[in-house]
């Protein structure tokens, strides 16, 4: 009769810094979404192609489900793995159509709103670069 010992692996840094970005990356994306609504709320009047466009509040969903699969981390690492990279290159494609829907708001604050979606591309570009390195994907048993 075998026994076999699983020996619980340190997280590399790469995989710190990965669940980071996104915990922090979900947080953000709740915020834009505050912040479309409000700005979208205080509008008198607004074509209906842009707001099918720009107040996505998908930008919930996503939030929470970054936060939300931190959880399953210690459970099921692969999934944790392919959700990051694969959320990250969603919001990466994503970008070109807010930008573009964020240009049709006329007032000074649309700075603002570009400058945290831009953030929020930043950070997953980082965490596909961070999830991709050979010590996560080790980790991740990849």
């Amino acid at each position: 009769m075998k026994s076999t010992i699983e020996v619980q692996t340190k997280r590399p840094d790469s995989v710190l810094l990965g669940t980071l970005l996104q915990a922090t990356r979900g947080m953000m994306l709740i915020v834009f979404n505050w912040v479309i609504i409000f700005h979208f709320d205080h509008r008198p009047h607004l074509p209906i192609d842009v707001m099918i466009i720009a107040f996505p509040p998908v930008f919930y969903l996503m939030g929470f489900m970054d936060i939300i699969m931190l959880g399953w981390m210690k459970k099921e690492r692969k999934i944790l793995w392919f959700y990051g990279i694969s959320m990250s290159i969603v919001i990466l494609l994503v970008a070109p159509v807010m930008f573009q829907s964020l240009a049709f708001w006329p007032y000074a604050g649309h700075v603002s709103s570009k400058l945290l979606f831009a953030i929020i591309d930043v950070f997953a570009g980082a965490e596909i670069i961070s999830l991709a390195i050979p010590s996560a994907r080790r980790y991740y048993r990849l």
